[in-house]
Formats: structure tokens, sequence, C-alpha cells
């Protein structure tokens, strides 16, 4: 359990994220899927962090087709 008042427990961030995957975010959003940006970001951070294998995480985003797609994915949205 938390203790203290919130300043001490959370620090704000900013994130500079590109217009077109903010859009989907918002739509995430708008859809109900997630609260808040804010929600959607800490969600996905508890969600990598919780993970029971982070090193078989990075090895899966060194494979070059992955690596693409997730390229192709990002310049879709810019």
């Amino acid at each position: 359990m938390l203790g203290g008042n919130e300043e001490e427990n959370f620090k704000f961030v900013q994130v500079r994220v590109p217009v077109g995957i903010l859009d989907k975010i918002d739509k995430l959003v708008k859809e109900k899927q997630f609260s808040s940006r804010s929600e959607f970001f800490k969600r996905i951070a508890v969600e990598y962090i919780a993970g029971n294998n982070h090193s078989n995480f990075r090895e899966i985003l060194k494979d070059p087709e992955i690596r693409k797609e997730i390229r192709d994915i990002v310049k879709e949205q810019l």
C-alpha cells in the first residue's frame, strides 16, 4: 500500500508520441477501453514490468521481421 500524499507516490512525466499513434490511443479512450491517456501508458508500463520474462521480450524485438513490422507501423503513424 502506498503511503504519504500523491506527490510523494507519483511523478509527472511527458512523453513525445507521434500524432497518428496518439490518435489511436485517443480512440481507445473514447471507446472506453482506457479511462485516459495516462491510464493507457501506466497499464503498458505495468504489464511490461510485471512480465515474467523480460529477456524473452527483448529477444523477440531483435528478430529482423519483428523490427521491420514495428518500423512499418511507426512510419504509418507519422
